[in-house]
């Protein structure tokens, strides 16, 4: 598959964030932040991978290509971060001495399951999974050879399906914000964008496993378990991380064709929501805190009130911060390798804004 820039792409990650914002900002949980996570979190799998995979088929350096996939990994994901944990510490908004320090060193996930609690920064642990999922999906990529790597991924996949399964039927909580909890999401990513770069045969097999009836099946099951919550226990926790999974890689199968259906996902709007999708997840809870925080009255106002306001607000910042921030930074990302080899994949995953 060639890596390219589809901006149906950016529409898929409107409608991720957008499922977390209604949750955050409606003052109640009705589980759309969680379906939006894990669309994201597919999404992540599939890119990755498929950048990884065209790395490995350069033939470029192997220290080469580590230098060019973590410098415009880190380019993308630190500075933004960053700076929202030091400009929340500065107004009081932080996850105390101890939440901070894990939310710095991208350990948010393992802080809040140890805690058994959510704190202030807490939505940060989907960027630790993402950071821990580049850690190990270079090597797994480059040394896992080419005939096996689809049965690893299926492995991984299956495996953090089961860990989510024990885990619920034991009782715990806040696993799924573990990486062997939310690996599944990206392993199925992964596995979309191997079928990707396979013979037309596969792809078209890709096209009727994903077909209209088994995207509808799958929302209908995620609204299912949205409906129930909080019952339903195990197997309704098993059927949304099933559906949504599906769900995604539906989405994403639509996202990379042609089909004038879809072309909706391709709206100025869409696209320019998920350009800036990134700044407005991260940005958007901290929004949220110092407007309670300076503004106590705000937090006594009607939700449909506060929460279009808080929205609004988000959009504003993570716009401002795309402009003037973000995309200045992103101007260095072809600053490594060196090499023609790498460079050239380089440039042509720049065109993939994730």
């Amino acid at each position: 598959m060639r890596t390219a820039y589809f901006p149906r792409l950016d529409g898929i990650r409107a409608i991720a964030v957008g499922g977390v914002l209604w949750e955050h900002f409606s003052g109640h949980a009705n589980g759309f932040g969680s379906i939006g996570v894990r669309i994201f979190f597919v999404l992540s799998g599939f890119l990755i991978t498929g950048i990884l995979l065209n790395y490995r088929k350069s033939g470029a350096s192997l220290q080469n290509v580590a230098i060019a996939f973590y410098w415009r990994r880190a380019l993308r994901i630190f500075p933004v971060f960053y700076l929202a944990l030091i400009v929340g510490a500065m107004l009081g908004v932080s996850a105390g001495r101890v939440g901070g320090l894990m939310d710095l060193a991208f350990l948010t996930n393992i802080h809040v399951f140890r805690i058994q609690s959510w704190t202030a920064t807490s939505h940060l642990w989907s960027l630790a999974v993402e950071e821990q999922f580049y850690l190990l999906a270079f090597p797994l990529i480059f040394f896992v050879p080419g005939k096996r790597l689809v049965a690893c991924l299926t492995a991984i996949c299956a495996l953090s399906f089961g860990f989510d399964a024990v885990m619920s039927a034991l009782g715990f909580q806040y696993f799924t914000i573990l990486l062997p909890g939310a690996a599944h999401g990206l392993a199925a990513g992964a596995l979309l964008a191997c079928a990707q770069h396979k013979k037309p045969t596969w792809r078209d097999h890709l096209s009727r496993l994903t077909s209209g009836r088994v995207m509808a099946a799958s929302v209908i099951l995620s609204g299912l378990c949205i409906w129930l919550q909080p019952g339903g226990g195990t197997l309704r926790l098993l059927t949304l991380i099933l559906a949504t999974d599906v769900m995604a890689i539906c989405l994403i199968t639509r996202g990379v064709g042609d089909g004038h259906a879809w072309k909706w996902l391709a709206h100025p709007a869409m696209t320019y929501i998920g350009q800036i999708s990134y700044g407005l997840y991260v940005y958007h809870i901290f929004v949220k805190e110092i407007a309670f925080k300076f503004f106590p009255l705000f937090a006594e106002t009607p939700t449909w009130i506060s929460g279009p306001i808080l929205a609004s607000a988000s959009v504003a910042i993570a716009s401002l911060s795309w402009l003037y921030f973000e995309q200045p930074i992103l101007r260095h990302k072809s600053r490594f390798p060196k090499d023609d080899s790498a460079a050239e994949v380089a440039q042509q995953s720049a065109q993939v804004k994730q």
